[in-house]
């Protein structure tokens, strides 16, 4: 059988698994105010090579059982519990059953006294204060737009994966993110019999872990090993094994704009250690809710951040969300009409594609329709966990979609 045939029938294998795992999750149906002809990414031509990449890649992991994509998203409030970006994390190692993969980057949220996603438990001792890309910055931030720092050096954070039936997060890798030089505590894994090696990598900003076993939960410590070192900045942690599958990153900073991550000095130096093999960017919501909204600045800070992540990962496919339909208080907003005209452009001139969630919801008004059967939240901005997890359903179909056009292609 060639290469072509098998991989065809591959996918006919896989189309007929996922019509009967995913038809339960496909709720879309039951909403006719949903455009399902919308549900598409948009690509241009020289786009379209990118994602050709990243579905080799999926093959290969398909087909071979070979290799990891990585694919991270980026986003705000919508972003930050997960709801959301879970649910395509769910749908995707769902498509591919018996190959797992780690939960990737990680933010201990709750140090920070922010909500957590609950796929994760996060406790800490001592004292911790933290920094946000959403304020005048005034410390290093990475990919994850905030930054935590303690001065005890008895603080610690443990972090404990939580595992369902379908969904199991277990490593023996932990790449611990945080500040180096002359005063900064080192970290440490405890018990530290569990450690079998540790990495230091001060020029990219992170020690990594490697532990004699697998394991669902960690705990971070921190050493004073000379009398200079009077405190610690950490920025995540990655969570890895060695085995082949599929690592979804989501990270996301309530009340974050795209000029919020531009504050974050430490994000190429993040990309090229986590090296992604897809970026999903969900911003503008909180660019577009003011009435002082420029639509010019807008995109050309969007510009800058691609930018910025390109010069880190010059060919990683990037995806544009258009940011949803709102309301401020009980008006709807006209600028996410506009916001979402800026992202369609600027996906155009700089290569990424698009997937217009404005439209896909209902378009305008749908808001008031998603609120009404229970989707969204009754400040008309946010949505309830059945709408974000609608939204993640959405997200893979068109993704699905896309894979399914490529596999046409070939």
């Amino acid at each position: 059988m060639t290469a072509k045939k098998l991989i065809g029938f591959a996918f006919c294998c896989l189309l007929s698994l996922y019509e009967a795992i995913a038809q339960p999750e496909s709720v879309a149906l039951s909403y006719p105010f949903l455009c399902n002809e919308c549900n598409t990414f948009i690509c241009n031509t020289q786009a379209s090579k990118g994602y050709a990449l990243l579905f080799q890649k999926f093959n290969e992991l398909i087909l071979k059982g070979q290799g990891v994509v990585h694919i991270m998203q980026i986003g705000d409030s919508h972003i930050q519990a997960d709801h959301f970006s879970g649910q395509m994390r769910h749908r995707i190692r769902q498509f591919m059953p018996g190959i797992a993969g780690s939960r990737g980057f990680v933010f201990p949220y709750r140090a920070a006294k922010t909500n957590n996603p609950d796929n994760y438990r996060v406790e800490s001792e001592g004292s911790w204060s933290s920094c946000r890309n959403i304020q005048q910055v005034n410390c290093d931030m990475g990919i994850s737009g905030i930054t935590i720092t303690t001065f005890d050096p008895n603080s610690k954070i443990r972090i404990q994966l939580k595992n369902s039936e379908n969904d199991f997060f277990d490593f023996n890798i932990v790449k611990v993110f945080h500040s180096f030089g002359d005063t900064s505590f080192v970290p440490d894994i405890q018990p530290v019999n569990v450690v079998s090696e540790v990495k230091r990598f001060p020029k990219s900003g992170y020690t990594e872990f490697h532990l004699n076993q697998y394991a669902e939960e960690i705990t971070i410590g921190f050493k004073a090993l000379k009398e200079s070192h009077k405190s610690v900045s950490v920025y995540g942690l990655s969570f890895e094994n060695e085995d082949p599958g599929v690592i979804y990153s989501s990270l996301g900073v309530n009340g974050a704009e795209v000029i919020s991550f531009l504050k974050c000095n430490l994000i190429q130096q993040q990309l090229q250690v986590l090296s992604p093999d897809w970026i999903i960017l969900s911003l503008g919501t909180n660019d577009a809710f003011g009435k002082g909204f420029v639509p010019g600045e807008f995109k050309r800070n969007y510009g800058l951040l691609i930018d910025r992540i390109r010069e880190a990962l010059p060919n990683v496919p990037i995806l544009l969300t258009t940011p949803p339909d709102s309301y401020r208080k009980k008006v709807n907003n006209p600028n996410m009409v506009i916001a979402g005209q800026a992202i369609k452009e600027l996906a155009e001139e700089k290569n990424c594609a698009v997937w217009d969630l404005y439209l896909v919801m209902g378009g305008k008004g749908s808001m008031l329709k998603w609120l009404k059967s229970g989707l969204a939240a009754y400040d008309r901005v946010h949505f309830s966990v059945q709408g974000y997890r609608l939204q993640g359903n959405l997200l893979f179909d068109a993704f699905f979609n896309t894979y399914d056009k490529y596999i046409d292609s070939k």
